[in-house]
């Protein structure tokens, strides 16, 4: 009785063992779908993971950009230019070299001569015009102007002097160009005023 048991225990262990063997040994499914099977089936098809996604984006990218100079980064020239660009003209060098008068040619003056002195092509040709008047108190300076003016009833004669009815007939003579016919107490008489004097100040009751 022991020993019959003892053969179904050992025919029972031989059976799953031999189970054991058979579901280790089994075929793969067809279609080659097993644990390395499906992996290396989906990686020979091409199938893309997250990498791969990126890589082809980028690829479309690089494709668009090669079919558009614009994003090339290389700038190119139409040819057109800005045709409102100013210009600076060049500046006007003024010319007054050996020159005391006249234009620089800018415009402007290289001096003007003394005296109101004429020019001629940049020099001064005639000498500067300087007043003198002396002893003189009227008449002119000897350049247009004025030495000064005798007051009411006299008159400038040509030696700077101012006279009282120069050349006149005074009295019982007649005076000269440069003279004046004071009267003095009453009684005319020819006097030679010097510059700036009067007849009253030859004294008193003169006049």
């Amino acid at each position: 009785m022991l020993g019959g048991m003892r053969s179904l225990a050992w025919l029972l262990l031989s059976l799953v063992g031999l189970v054991a063997a058979c579901s280790g040994s089994s075929p793969a499914p067809a279609g080659g779908q097993g644990d390395d099977g499906g992996a290396s089936s989906m990686k020979d098809a091409g199938a893309t993971g997250p990498g791969d996604a990126q890589g082809g984006e980028d690829h479309d990218a690089k494709a668009t950009d090669a079919g558009n100079p614009a994003d090339t980064g290389v700038s190119v020239d139409s040819g057109v230019h800005d045709s409102s660009a100013s210009f600076d003209a060049p500046s006007c060098a003024p010319q007054c070299s050996g020159r005391e008068c006249g234009s620089d040619s800018c415009g402007g003056s290289c001096g003007t001569c003394p005296g109101g002195g004429a020019c001629d092509q940049g020099q001064c040709t005639t000498a500067p015009c300087m007043p003198f008047c002396g002893s003189a108190v009227c008449g002119d300076d000897g350049c247009g102007g004025s030495c000064g003016t005798c007051p009411g009833a006299y008159t400038c004669v040509v030696n700077g002097t101012c006279q009282l009815d120069p050349g006149s007939q005074c009295g019982p003579a007649t005076c000269g160009s440069a003279a004046s016919c004071c009267h003095c107490n009453g009684v005319p008489t020819c006097f030679a005023l010097p510059p700036g004097e009067l007849c009253t100040d030859l004294g008193a009751g003169c006049m």
